[in-house]
């Protein structure tokens, strides 16, 4: 997929991305879709995040609902897969993953401080979460975790109403959403 640092040669997809920052602006959560192999991921880095950092947005690291668990850490310590992970995407390098074993989304956003626009005023925050069929195709055996990763979504959402959040799932996991 194309990246951020590819925006000068992503082209042809200025209207649809566009389209989906209004859809952002406009509605606190937005579920994005298509199948597989549409060129979401490209959408979303070289076109859509590009226009949210001018629209003055603080756009975090790209979620991933798994990943790596540092070989220190035993799975059963961590009490959600999912948002394990998902802290570890917008940590990246900089936490100790100790400190969010624990965590929560709320927490985790209340701790980083809003950035501010010329006017003083706190800045939209986004977070999108991409490949979020993830959440059905990895840790089968975690699947509890799964509606705890939603309240934590709605905890956030409730606690800060600048957030805003993108799902970028494939067309073919969409009925998996509906028991949530």
């Amino acid at each position: 997929p194309f990246e951020r640092r590819h925006r000068d040669r992503f082209f042809g997809r200025d209207r649809e991305a566009s389209d989906v920052l209004s859809l952002i602006i406009a509605h606190r959560v937005l579920l994005l879709y298509a199948q597989s192999g549409a060129g979401k991921t490209s959408l979303i880095n070289a076109g859509l995040i590009p226009l949210l950092e001018e629209e003055g947005f603080e756009v975090l690291p790209l979620a991933r609902v798994q990943g790596l668990i540092p070989q220190h850490i035993k799975p059963e310590e961590i009490s959600n897969l999912y948002v394990f992970n998902t802290l570890m995407s917008w940590a990246e390098e900089e936490a100790d993953p100790r400190r969010l074993l624990q965590m929560s989304f709320a927490n985790f956003l209340k701790e980083r401080e809003h950035p501010t626009d010329e006017e003083g005023l706190p800045s939209p925050r986004i977070v999108i979460f991409d490949q979020f069929e993830e959440l059905f195709t990895f840790y089968p055996e975690r699947w509890r975790d799964r509606e705890g990763f939603f309240k934590q979504i709605r905890d956030a959402l409730e606690g800060d109403s600048l957030l805003r959040m993108v799902l970028v799932v494939r067309e073919d996991y969409i009925a998996e959403l509906d028991p949530y």
